[in-house]
């Protein structure tokens, strides 16, 4: 038996149940958060029962390795 006939079926069987926003006691929650890897800051602000505001300010860390092996042919590689 084709194992996708038999995966979306039970797929939609699981979410059938996933309503997470129907309960009565939903809220939402001010959230400010500070992060190392790419350096910077967010803000979330609850705006309804179930909105929210986002902001963010941070600073991009890359790496860029260069390569010329003859006047005019260079190779960049940026990650």
């Amino acid at each position: 038996m084709n194992p996708v006939k038999i995966f979306f079926p039970a797929l939609f069987l699981l979410a059938i149940n996933g309503r997470s926003q129907e309960s009565d006691k939903a809220s939402t929650a001010d959230i400010f958060k500070v992060t190392f890897f790419n350096p910077g800051i967010s803000y979330e602000k609850g705006i309804g029962k179930f909105q929210t505001l986002y902001a963010q300010a941070f600073l991009n860390t890359s790496f860029s390795l260069g390569y010329s092996s003859s006047p005019g042919n260079y190779f960049k590689f940026i990650f």
